[in-house]
């Protein structure tokens, strides 16, 4: 068996010369929206959809508040 030696941490490779790893996505990309935002948006757009069936919801106020 080799001595062992005192552990010096995960070991990071840099493979094939690529450099270390970045973000999956961009922040512009709709896969780095957050959960709520996503929800937000699927509501507002569902808001679209019945006010083009029924003109008569356009007063009609809809919010999508944050709940702890």
């Amino acid at each position: 068996f080799p001595p062992s030696s005192p552990s010096r941490g995960p070991r990071r490779r840099d493979r094939h010369g690529r450099g270390m790893r970045g973000p999956v996505a961009p922040p512009q990309v709709p896969i780095s929206v957050s959960r709520a935002e996503s929800f937000a948006d699927l509501v507002q757009d569902s808001v679209d959809r019945l006010e083009r069936r029924w003109p008569q919801l356009a007063d009609v106020d809809f919010m999508v508040l944050d709940v702890p």
